[in-house]
């Protein structure tokens, strides 16, 4: 299951979806009103299309879950609150920083008006707001830190560059069983032929295999 970002196109996933699909996997693409929906409610509603248009009450089916920007928000929100076993694995695509860290501590009401919507808006009290985990109980998950090249001498599970980040905060990097970093931004990692053959080899394997 792809999560997309925000007022993020069907059309771009066409080649992770046929990555996956080469590896044997079954790919769909969950999208969401993003500038109605908070991120509760896209993952009320992920539970709900997971279970009537994916697994249809299938007994012994599983199901992995690939989060890009603002849908990685999504999947770890809806990995933590629904009964999604069996889980299988997740990954998560994002920037080191999100768009309202510059408007913490305003008002959610003005921060959600002024240009984002409802999804941001939730998020306007910084990462104290977010799920420092992936699933509940823990789901195996990796992490691809996109738009950025990382100190080639740090441990990149224990990355204390990435600080006050709703998308890849510390807690997040320690848990993942393998983190990645890649200099594209999360707009653009769908389309990226490395990215696409990391997201399914974690899928696949459990850990990213270089590109």
């Amino acid at each position: 299951m792809i999560v997309p970002g925000l007022n993020e196109p069907a059309a771009r996933f066409d080649g992770v979806c046929a990555e996956l699909a080469g590896a044997g996997l079954t790919p769909h693409v969950f999208l969401y009103p993003s500038k109605e929906w908070p991120i509760d409610r896209a993952a009320l509603m992920l539970a709900s299309h997971v279970e009537k248009e994916v697994l249809h009450g299938e007994q012994g089916r599983s199901l992995s879950v690939v989060g890009f920007g603002t849908g990685s928000l999504v999947a770890r929100c809806y990995l933590s609150h629904y009964e999604v076993l069996p889980a299988r694995r997740c990954v998560v695509i994002a920037d080191p920083r999100h768009a309202t860290d510059r408007y913490r501590g305003r008002k959610p009401g003005w921060l959600g008006h002024w240009r984002y919507g409802p999804a941001i808006a939730q998020l306007a009290a910084g990462p104290d707001g977010m799920l420092g985990r992936c699933g509940n109980p823990p789901v195996p998950y990796g992490v691809i830190v996109t738009g950025t090249t990382p100190d080639a001498t740090a441990d990149k599970c224990d990355n204390e560059a990435v600080r006050d980040s709703l998308y890849t905060p510390p807690t997040l990097l320690k848990g993942a069983r393998a983190v990645i970093y890649d200099a594209t931004s999360a707009q653009r990692a769908a389309a990226e032929r490395a990215i696409q053959t990391y997201i399914a080899a974690f899928l696949q394997h459990g850990w990213f295999v270089e590109a």
